[in-house]
């Protein structure tokens, strides 16, 4: 009987012991997944203009679908995958919602109040603008992104060089009116754009075209401003997907939601290297407070030195 009962008490203890890891578990966070819901974030969907696509033939037929709805399809997903995404961190919320009168009027004012440009993608992943030697060699390195490829002629010779730069569709607020408006009314701390999304056939690999085995690939450009406008994040997420995928809702909500996690990753980065220039800021502050100390040398001890 009493080894029943010693039995019962271990199993008790252990089934405690175990919701007790459990528990301790849940609460522990990955660093990516620390909420900051103090700060909003408004999602800014593509217009219609911004999509480009080359497979919308195949998708209309396996879908049943015409291409107003496919079209209506991936601006709805698309926001909705980015929303879901940036929730982790922010007060999230997608302005595209035809239903409700002001943000359709919101959405529509937006529109005319931006402009877009294609802008060299600059590799900014592994440096730190709170290190003073990375910030420097980012500096560089932008400027050497931002050279012209060389075209004319020199010295009497025509001299034609390919521009092999990676271009992003980027968004520019015009309407000097459009972010104090939005920051009023809806108290963003940043406004994500998804300027373009492409569709498109990866035809770079010979081999696999000849063999009819080439893959797909979406890309979704995008810009990131904070309140003031400046820019915080911008470029290209890309992934490639099979060829036959034709499925809306699985483009939807496996390639988008991809992408929507790279950019997540991507803030996240952002908010550590923010806190990392506060926490500089603030131990430079600190270290000038301090009050410098001074050898006092006695005058006795000036004359027995001279």
């Amino acid at each position: 009987m009493q080894i029943a009962i010693m039995k019962i008490t271990f199993l008790l203890c252990l089934i405690l012991s175990l919701s007790s890891l459990t528990a301790q578990s849940e609460t522990i966070q990955n660093p990516d997944t620390v909420y900051h819901h103090e700060k909003g974030m408004m999602i800014i969907p593509f217009e219609k203009k911004m999509y480009r696509s080359q497979i919308d033939k195949e998708l209309a037929k396996e879908n049943e679908k015409n291409f107003p709805t496919i079209l209506s399809n991936f601006r709805n997903g698309i926001t909705y995958q980015f929303k879901y995404q940036m929730l982790y961190r922010y007060k999230a919320f997608s302005i595209f919602n035809l239903t409700v009168d002001s943000l359709r009027e919101d959405l529509e004012r937006i529109y005319a109040g931006i402009g877009y440009s294609y802008e060299v993608i600059i590799d900014t992943a592994g440096y730190s603008e709170a290190n003073p030697l990375e910030k420097i060699k980012l500096d560089k390195k932008i400027k050497a992104t931002k050279n012209e490829p060389v075209n004319g002629t020199i010295n009497g010779e025509i001299v034609s060089t390919r521009d092999t730069r990676k271009k992003y569709m980027k968004t520019a607020i015009k309407d000097t009116s459009l972010l104090p408006y939005l920051n009023e009314r809806y108290q963003c701390s940043y406004y994500l754009f998804i300027n373009e999304l492409d569709l498109m056939n990866d035809l770079s690999d010979i081999n696999a075209v000849s063999t009819g085995e080439w893959n797909r690939v979406v890309k979704i450009h995008y810009t990131v401003l904070n309140a003031k406008g400046k820019t915080i994040e911008s470029g290209i997420l890309e992934k490639s997907f099979p060829r036959d995928q034709n499925n809306i809702d699985k483009i939807i909500s496996e390639e988008f939601k991809a992408l929507a996690t790279q950019l997540r990753h991507k803030m996240s980065m952002h908010e550590q290297q923010q806190a990392m220039l506060i926490q500089e800021k603030d131990n430079k502050s600190l270290n000038e407070l301090k009050p410098i100390k001074r050898k006092i040398i006695s005058a006795k001890k000036r004359l027995k030195k001279n």
